[in-house]
Order: structure tokens, then sequence, then C-alpha cells
């Protein structure tokens, strides 16, 4: 198993956070400010950064969770959101030939 990797860039940006944007989810920690979030995708195993304009997006403009963070590289992102669609345009297709065999 590979183990996650997160070390804050000391030359990374930083950004204040404002609380009121964000969405709490049972969180007694708020974000006080956002900074560069080195990681290592689980998936490919390549660095990766989390910028803190990133973060500022995700928690804020987005309503992400507090106590999520970055684990995975745009790159295996968007193989994760295709594989997705994939999935569900699959079980869309099985639930039709299933109705259309019960009405036959």
């Amino acid at each position: 198993m590979k183990l996650k990797s997160k070390l804050r860039g000391s030359s990374g940006q930083r950004i204040s956070a404002n609380i009121s944007k964000q969405t709490p989810n049972n969180s007694y920690s708020p974000k006080l400010s956002y900074e560069d979030i080195r990681f290592t995708c689980c998936d490919c195993g390549i660095e990766g950064v989390w910028t803190a304009e990133q973060q500022r997006l995700y928690y804020e403009e987005w309503g992400g969770k507090i106590q999520a963070t970055a684990i995975r590289c745009r790159a295996c992102r968007e193989k994760v959101r295709r594989a997705k669609v994939e999935q569900k345009k699959h079980m869309s297709e099985m639930a039709q030939k299933k109705s259309k065999g019960r009405a036959s």
C-alpha cells in the first residue's frame, strides 16, 4: 500500500480563508487560511500540489467538506469521472433492456 505524503510546501502561496463561506459539515475546525499542499496521487503515484487558490475554490465556492484533501492528480480525477459516467450509462442501458424484456 502506498503511503500518502502530505508535506506542506514552504515556498507556496498562503491565502486567508473566509470562514463564513465554508460549509462546516459537522467540523469544529474551520480552515483559517489555505497554503499549497504537496501530495502523492493515490492512483498513479505522481507528486502534485493542491494550491491555496484551488483549496479556496473547493471549500468556499463549491461547498467542499472541510476534512477533504486532494488525493488524486487531475488526470486520475478525470479518469474516475469518466468511469462513473460510463457506469451510469451502462446501468441505464441495462435498466432499459430489463424493462423492455418485461413489456414483451
